[in-house]
């Protein structure tokens, strides 16, 4: 989480999306899709786990 909320604040500076090469822009955008997935992921199993409880 801690990830995503950084990647968020940082693609949400205006100064960086116009400095930085587009690229780095775009594997960011990766990173936070990739980070919420796992989060996702993560929350799912924990149900699961709870659930055999």
């Amino acid at each position: 989480e801690k990830d995503i909320d950084f990647l968020s604040k940082k693609l949400e500076n205006p100064s960086f999306v116009e400095r930085a090469p587009a690229e780095v822009v775009v594997k960011e955008r990766e990173k936070i899709a990739e980070f919420a997935n796992k989060k996702q992921l993560l929350q799912e199993s924990l149900l699961k786990i709870q659930r055999l409880r």
